[in-house]
């Protein structure tokens, strides 16, 4: 899931010809993926990438997808 999240932020990198500097992230407060289990995840898919460098700001929501990125902003 993580390895799918970093290809889909590189492929955006790539279509906008930016770099990625901060995403804005909803957490389903009942997934079971707290806020740190999704950076550690996160930081280890991103290891080889330059994903490593993205700011993440995260956003609680009640009910919903386990996570949904909502917002990409551009260096």
């Amino acid at each position: 899931m993580f390895q799918n999240l970093i290809r889909y932020l590189e492929e955006e990198e790539k279509a906008s010809d930016k770099k990625i500097r901060k995403i804005s992230v909803n957490l389903s407060r009942f997934s079971g993926l707290s806020r740190e289990h999704f950076l550690s995840h996160f930081e280890q898919a991103a290891l080889n990438s330059g994903g490593k460098d993205i700011e993440i700001d995260f956003k609680e929501v009640p009910y919903g997808p386990e996570f949904e990125i909502t917002e990409l902003e551009y260096a």
